[in-house]
């Protein structure tokens, strides 16, 4: 009965922390990342209760590590951030008090940690997800608070109710004594499934019928909340806020370049490109060619039917840059890829993907899939660096060079005439198209422009006038369209493009991780004779990372490596892979040996360092393992205060008193003391008494805490010796 509830306790307080991470979760300054945290705290609780009740030193440790920790909370808040400093201290309690013997005040402890997170989540404009969080969280507390008064029953009462198992006398057996046999009965769990059924409906109740206001203490000032991410069009009225979202979307390796890192500018993982524009909105349309002087009729020979490897004629007497991606989940408008893509290769073994060139002729790349988007590939990319006195000498009569359709849409730009005629001050003096792209360039970048992520609201019809002669103040996607289309009021065929810019490069792996805030817009120029070249006005944001944005960056790296592990070698399973992993793996460990000879790996296979590979298996392996011991111990001693040397004896001598039973042909699994007295009335025996005496001496010494010296034990063990069953 005690097992039971203390386990329904256990799952149901796991449950409510799950909860709070899953409300602090749904906002995405944090993401799925935090989720590791209850992880980890449910799986080292019983791991923590073992270490307290057997070791002092573990008492005195994490006590220290507590004075340590409480005495930097200012610094903590100074680093993190108020909020995020309280959050710390949150999580650092609850996990504090889940890692140790828990009484009623602990759980409420773990409890009440659980609420201030959720409430923590509230006011940072969680995602829709946390109308599910809620009630989850509600039902949790519910059955928590419920097992926990219970346990806490039980616990009070054990002593006066187990006491009474067995009485002295030789008809003690005969007399039943009131015991709680089971207190989770379906009355309770239907009792408590209605109380929980009704605070949902209360809660609902009272969300619908209160007035909401969107400004004050409780509201929101902006009007719009957008988290950095690609989309298939880009709307420039403003009046939004962007969060940034630290999340890990790419891991990249360059198995070519020296070092493994990428030496030759800054990196553009190009998605798509959006050249029509329309009433201040960018949007994807078609181009009639290509316009790229390598690969002249680039349409009619590459757009086949769709297959996992797509491919062009290489750009002559151009340098390569191979790629080996691994995305969690791929944008519709394309496969990211550095510019000039010149082949595309899917290396998992994944079933029913392919690939296929998009047909707007820009090199973008779709992935055709169904399910989840995850994937690996290999890509080799042109790079096209001209110099400013190729650029120079470029031609610019577009109007005879270019399709007539796609002149006029890659040259519309809806300005009004005021800003046109700045636009022409701006590029006074300058000949060239080069020239003045440039010129437009540096007086964005000027300190005239302000980069930030709150817009204000610039309207449908003229929002890069507003923007270029009033505000003055924007992101990416409103420097990148105004440089766009000020080229097109100078008639240059310009177009942006969406994608990522830059990567974090991680010295350990020699690979670059690719975040969801990396989303980036930045423009195309068409120059004749060369192709299209990347501006980029937008200024760079390189602030330092300190904090809590580090741990999560941290966090959300880990869970794409896991799910790039547990992509590559459980759902796609490719045999290369695992051939490379083992390889790897045996001439690390004994280096080369005859007879142990592996077939190489396939070029641009994508696989985590194999020893930190096996270290983290054989860590999860020792901790199931910890966890199977631990739950068997904990099947033999029910947890509770640690036990003395006298109740240590009184439970040796019940096991050894039950293998006596066992052998006479009593079943005694899962029995109580008094259970096992009520046997004896059926079985017949030599010494009767001495089995009640054994009894009566583990219930008083077990849960009475009465004296039981060794003495004493012993005689007890010799008058059980006396005792014979006949057959046996």
């Amino acid at each position: 009965m005690y097992d039971r509830v203390r386990i329904a306790l256990k799952l149901a307080t796991c449950a409510l922390i799950f909860a709070g991470y899953m409300a602090l979760a749904s906002v995405r300054g944090y993401g799925s990342a935090v989720l590791i945290i209850p992880v980890l705290i449910c799986l080292a609780m019983p791991i923590g209760e073992w270490l307290d009740r057997r070791f002092a030193l573990y008492r005195v440790l994490t006590k220290a590590i507590s004075i340590m920790y409480f005495c930097f909370i200012p610094l903590s808040v100074i680093a993190l951030g108020l909020l995020d400093g309280v959050i710390a201290l949150v999580i650092y309690i609850q996990a504090h008090s889940a890692l140790h013997q828990k009484n009623t005040r602990n759980y409420h402890h773990i409890f009440l940690m659980s609420f201030f997170l959720l409430l923590a989540a509230c006011p940072q404009s969680p995602e829709p997800i946390i109308g599910l969080v809620l009630p989850f969280f509600l039902v949790s507390a519910i059955w928590a608070f419920l097992m926990l008064r219970l346990h806490t029953d039980l616990t009070e009462n054990a002593g006066r109710t187990v006491s009474a198992i067995v009485s002295a006398g030789s008809d003690a057996h005969r007399r039943p004594i009131a015991a709680f046999e089971n207190p989770i009965t379906p009355g309770l769990i239907f009792s408590a499934t209605a109380i929980s059924a009704a605070a949902m409906l209360l809660t609902i109740a009272i969300f619908v019928l209160t007035p909401r206001i969107e400004a004050g203490f409780l509201g929101r000032g902006d009007s719009l909340v957008r988290v950095t991410g690609l989309n298939h069009t880009v709307d420039l009225q403003g009046g939004v806020l962007v969060q940034e979202d630290t999340t890990a979307v790419m891991r990249v390796e360059f198995p070519e370049e020296p070092g493994g890192r990428f030496n030759s500018g800054l990196m553009y993982w190009r998605s798509t490109t959006l050249p029509l524009f329309n009433r201040s909105q960018w949007s994807r349309r078609d181009l009639r060619g290509a316009y790229d002087p390598a690969v002249p009729e680039l349409i009619a020979t590459a757009y086949r039917s769709a297959s996992r490897e797509v491919r062009r004629r290489p750009r002559p007497d151009k340098p390569r840059v191979r790629q080996m991606i691994y995305i969690d989940d791929a944008p519709d408008q394309g496969l990211p890829c550095l510019d000039l893509v010149q082949m595309v290769r899917v290396l998992d073994n994944t079933p029913n993907v392919s690939i296929e060139w998009a047909s707007g002729r820009d090199f973008t790349v779709m992935l055709n899939k169904v399910g989840t988007r995850r994937l690996a590939y290999e890509v080799w990319s042109d790079i096209l660096r001209p110099t400013p006195e190729q650029l120079r000498a470029a031609p610019d009569n577009y109007a005879q060079r270019l399709h007539p359709r796609d002149y006029d849409l890659l040259t519309h730009h809806e300005l009004l005439p005021e800003t046109r005629q700045l636009v022409l001050s701006i590029t006074q003096g300058h000949e060239t198209v080069y020239d003045k792209a440039l010129a437009i360039l540096q007086w964005l970048g000027s300190d005239r422009f302000i980069y930030t992520l709150d817009l204000p609201s610039l309207g449908s019809q003229a929002a890069i006038d507003i923007f270029l002669t009033a505000t003055r103040r924007g992101h990416c996607e409103l420097f990148a369209s105004a440089m766009a289309l000020m080229l097109r009021s100078l008639g240059v065929p310009t177009r942006v493009v969406s994608g990522f810019r830059g990567g974090e490069w991680n010295a350990l792996d020699q690979s670059y991780t690719v975040r969801a805030n990396m989303a980036h817009l930045w423009v195309e120029v068409l120059f004749l004779d060369h192709g299209w070249v990347v501006f980029d006005p937008s200024p760079r944001t390189d602030e330092a990372i300190t904090g809590m944005r580090r741990l999560r960056n941290l966090a959300s790296l880990l869970a794409l490596r896991s799910k790039m592990f547990w992509y590559q070698r459980v759902v796609g399973f490719d045999q290369n892979v695992q051939w490379a992993w083992l390889r790897n793996l045996s001439l690390g460990m004994f280096g080369s040996l005859p007879g142990m000879e592996l077939p190489e790996a396939r070029p641009g296979t994508l696989h985590p360092p194999p020893v930190r590979t096996t270290v983290i298996i054989a860590l999860l392996g020792g901790g199931v393992t910890a966890l199977l011991l631990l739950r068997r111990m904990g099947a033999r001693t029910p947890p509770g205060m640690p036990l003395t040397p006298d109740q240590h004896r009184a439970v040796r001598l019940f096991l050894r008193l039950r293998r006596t039973l066992a052998r006479a042909g009593v079943n005694c699994e899962g029995k109580t003391a008094e259970e096992l007295a009520r046997s004896l009335a059926e079985i017949p025996c030599t010494a009767p008494d001495a089995i009640l005496n054994a009894l009566r001496r583990y219930s008083e010494v077990r849960f009475g805490r009465r004296p039981f010296p060794a003495q004493e034990y012993m005689a007890v063990k010799r008058q059980m010796r006396a005792v014979r069953f006949p057959g046996t």
